[in-house]
């Protein structure tokens, strides 16, 4: 059994949830590779993994409930920060589509230890809004208030 590094815990900048979400991990050379979610946050997520990938490896991250079909679907671009033959830890880049920020959002609220916390995070980060917010303001024609407050440009803020 490990110790739990408080100390770590307090300076992580997302909350971190347990879920029982199916994972595929699709690589940029198109390979589909699935695992057991460690944790998941709003910055990333551990894998519990048989298989290991190069660090910085490009990657998309599809989650869904086991048996749903594509309507809930939770899909992020990231790259791999930390890989070993017993974990893989991906950072998301961007979370792709507005469906996918909203279920990420959902899930991370209703697994929280700290739902309140979580709901700060979340609305602290526009950076992760934006491809989402980008693709609202094509479907409707307007984007979200809190674009607005977010860095200028086209291009994702840093997390």
């Amino acid at each position: 059994m490990h110790d739990i590094d408080h100390t770590d815990i307090q300076q992580r900048e997302f909350s971190r949830v347990v879920t029982h979400l199916a994972v595929e991990v699709v690589t940029d050379d198109a390979r589909r590779i699935t695992g057991k979610i460690q944790n998941l946050s709003l910055n990333g997520i551990l894998l519990a993994t048989p298989w290991s990938m190069p660090v910085a490896a490009r990657c998309t991250v599809i989650l869904k409930p086991a048996g749903a079909g594509d309507a809930f679907r939770i899909k992020a671009g990231g790259h791999v920060v930390r890989s070993d033959e017993g974990s893989t830890a991906i950072e998301f880049d961007e979370i792709l589509g507005i469906d996918s920020l909203h279920h990420l959002k959902q899930i991370i609220m209703h697994n929280a230890s700290d739902p309140d916390q979580a709901e700060l995070e979340f609305e602290r980060h526009l950076g992760l809004k934006r491809p989402a917010l980008r693709e609202l303001k094509d479907r409707t024609g307007h984007a979200d208030k809190a674009e607005e407050s977010g860095n200028p440009g086209d291009e994702p803020a840093p997390l």
